[in-house]
């Protein structure tokens, strides 16, 4: 591999590299912002819920709404998971720079945290295959802290 070829891909590491942090920034963002507000919308739902003067049949459907609500941010709950598989990707990438740069000082240090996931989490088996009506595995671990 020529010199100007290393530069290139040690350019085009570091851009993935970026890119990959970068997205998991902003997954984790919006995620967040999206669990303020859906809490918010959550509690004032609650509170017409317990409204004495609210009619029955509009507190049945408040309290379904409530439930509905909550599902929502359970789902909402991944963020850690797609911290985990941002890093999981980082490391996927530190080891290929190795392995065409070499270990030595050509490679670049993405300054990679193998320990901050589990090595198993960009299995085939963790693609999302349940139905709608569940909550994936990745979902409960991320609740959960598995």
């Amino acid at each position: 591999m020529s010199r100007e070829q290393m530069v290139q891909l040690e350019s085009l590491v570091q851009f993935i590299n970026r890119g990959t942090r970068d997205i998991s920034l902003d997954i984790d963002a919006s995620l967040s912002k999206s669990i303020e507000v859906i809490s918010a919308v959550a509690d004032s739902l609650s509170s017409l819920k317990d409204d004495p003067n609210v009619p029955s049949a509009l507190r049945e459907q408040l309290l379904a709404m409530d439930q509905q609500f909550m599902q929502v941010l359970l789902f909402l709950q991944v963020g850690d998971r797609i911290a985990q598989k941002s890093e999981a990707l980082r490391a996927a990438l530190q080891d290929l720079s190795d392995c065409l740069l070499g270990e030595g000082g050509n490679a670049p240090d993405l300054n990679v945290s193998r320990a901050s996931f589990n090595e198993n989490i960009l299995s085939e088996t963790s693609a999302n295959k349940d139905d709608d009506d569940h909550m994936s595995q990745d979902d409960i671990d991320a609740l959960f802290g598995s």
